[in-house]
């Protein structure tokens, strides 16, 4: 357990993202993951020790200057993105990446891979009550 999963803020949301079948990360102000759920690990074929310490860029393939959309989100508002991510596997993906404001100054990144359809309105349903509780702290 990370001295993030003993915050009682955190621990109340934890069950809700831990959850959730979409990749969820929790990044810090410089852009370094701090937390990352199971789907988030597999998603890009690490195991979850592995994802927390990176920064979010590593996963990039194309070089981004530092963002807008960061910016954004650590000011406190949203900002969607769509990228081309790399897995461990060499793999590639092209993602929608919504930077979320979260609490303690860290920005929850959710990722939607736009080449499957498989994302049910539930699974919206899910991710958008996760976000608004995580909104209304």
């Amino acid at each position: 357990m990370t001295l993030l999963e003993d915050d009682p803020n955190f621990a109340a949301f934890l069950p809700l993202l831990d959850g959730s079948l979409d990749p969820i990360g929790l990044v810090d102000e410089r852009g370094i993951y701090v937390w990352v759920n199971d789907a988030g690990a597999r998603f890009f074929g690490y195991e979850r020790e592995e994802v927390v310490g990176t920064h979010f860029r590593f996963h990039l393939i194309e070089e981004v200057e530092p963002g807008d959309a960061m910016r954004r989100a650590l000011m406190g508002n949203p900002a969607t993105v769509v990228r081309r991510v790399r897995r461990k596997d060499g793999s590639r993906a092209i993602v929608r990446t919504e930077l979320i404001p979260a609490f303690r100054g860290l920005v929850m990144i959710h990722a939607t891979d736009l080449r499957s359809e498989e994302h049910t309105s539930e699974l919206q349903s899910h991710l958008n009550l996760v976000c608004r509780l995580l909104l209304e702290k």
